[in-house]
């Protein structure tokens, strides 16, 4: 064997070797690795899910625990999703060995959409359910004095009519329409996405407020909305069914100022406060009668920014620096938007009927939560090298278990041969 060769192989096994070294030590640094992230659904789940669901009753090709994890790696390992590109995925031996799935059926571009628009949803629901809570349950922290903030908003996306039916927004064309995603964003990566195409929820009256009460909120829940959110009743509601919440009521609100509530911090370096009352606030359309129910009304403006702000809460206890801060967190949300819309492609549909648009929005969040998960617990400072390092890892992963198995290692080098070959 030539010596350039031989010392390459050995620099090679060198890198793995100190990679696996990497790993075991992540494990005593509170890291987590793909390796941790991907455990969470592990085969014997998605089998168990397969046969409860009944997911994969007459199909041939494409079995639930294999689809999901050929979606999974599609959407981790491609910029710009199609169809083609998930079909191509599935005879790719790198996606094999990721997946622990010796392929031999393979599935055109038709297939997988067939596949798309008829799967059970359930199995795909009950995959993302189960990933969420495993990842709260080990992963999610309180942030704020113990408290997880729950903050909401709703992101529209531009669709033609002759494709998906949507809503219509302004002076909408007539073969031009918009869908909405209505999002929760919790303790940094917990996601819960609704989609709407009909007209009712166009209103964030509406949407908002069915996504707020699809929640579970207990005493350590704090729930922020911005002011799409205004009606003044469905504030007393959420007080009286103890949901903790943080809102902006817009620039010029109507109030009754029943009496000061907490002495204010007029040293603060950010933030410029200027009242803290307990209030009675003035119903939609009711000039001159106050709803019978007090809130809290914090008044401030942002230093830098200069921005003016009235913020409303039920929240008694805490100083008007940590509820002002609380709101403020919100922003986080706009962040997630674009994270989403940029890196996991959200708003790009690779089909247009209603199932496959569900199945790739469970999907997608799942792998946004991995990547979101993976960075914030490894320190990494943008989503786009999260993202990028998080698909180095699954390959390094795979080639990990390849210099391990013999087996696998002869597997896929006859593969990957028949496949440069392209035959």
């Amino acid at each position: 064997m030539d010596a350039r060769v031989r010392s390459v192989q050995r620099n090679f096994l060198t890198y793995i070797d100190w990679f696996i070294f990497i790993l075991l030590i992540s494990k005593f640094m509170g890291k987590v690795s793909v390796s941790d992230l991907f455990s969470l659904l592990p085969d014997d789940l998605l089998d168990n899910l397969s046969q409860s669901t009944d997911v994969d009753k007459w199909v041939s090709k494409l079995p639930g625990k294999l689809f999901i994890k050929l979606l999974l790696y599609s959407v981790l390992n491609n910029e710009r999703l199609s169809l083609r590109e998930i079909s191509s995925e599935m005879s790719n031996p790198i996606f094999q060995s990721f997946s622990s799935e010796m392929v031999e059926q393979m599935a055109g571009w038709t297939g997988i959409r067939e596949r798309l628009r008829h799967i059970k949803l359930p199995f795909i629901e009950q995959v993302y359910e189960h990933f969420f809570a495993e990842a709260h349950a080990l992963y999610g922290e309180k942030k704020l004095l113990d408290y997880h903030i729950k903050r909401y908003d709703s992101t529209l996306i531009k669709v033609f009519g002759h494709l998906l039916q949507g809503m219509k927004v302004g002076n909408t064309s007539k073969n031009k329409f918009q869908v909405k995603l209505t999002t929760e964003h919790t303790d940094g990566f917990g996601l819960r996405v609704s989609f709407h195409q009909d007209q009712a929820h166009l209103s964030e009256e509406t949407a908002l407020q069915e996504q707020i009460n699809l929640g579970k909120h207990s005493s350590q829940d704090i729930i922020v909305f911005d002011n799409g959110l205004k009606g003044r009743r469905k504030f007393k509601d959420f007080d009286e069914a103890s949901i903790q919440f943080v809102t902006n009521i817009g620039k010029k609100p109507r109030y009754q100022v029943n009496r000061p509530h907490q002495l204010l911090d007029r040293h603060h370096p950010d933030l410029d406060f200027i009242q803290d009352s307990v209030v009675q606030l003035f119903e939609r359309g009711q000039p001159t009668n106050s709803m019978e129910h007090e809130f809290r009304l914090i008044e401030f403006r942002v230093k830098e920014t200069g921005k003016h702000l009235f913020i409303l809460s039920n929240l008694w206890d805490l100083p008007a620096e940590v509820v002002a801060q609380v709101y403020l967190m919100r922003w986080d949300i706009e962040v997630i938007f674009r994270f989403l819309k940029q890196e996991m492609n959200l708003t790009h549909f690779v089909c247009n009927d209603l199932n496959a648009i569900k199945v790739m929005i469970y999907v997608k969040l799942i792998a946004a939560m991995m990547i979101l998960i993976f960075k914030q617990k490894n320190a990494i400072k943008t989503y786009k090298r999260a993202k990028k390092l998080f698909l180095e890892d699954i390959y390094l992963l795979i080639i990990v278990e390849m210099m391990e198995s013999p087996d696998l290692s002869q597997w896929f080098l006859k593969k990957a041969k028949k496949r440069l070959k392209r035959e």
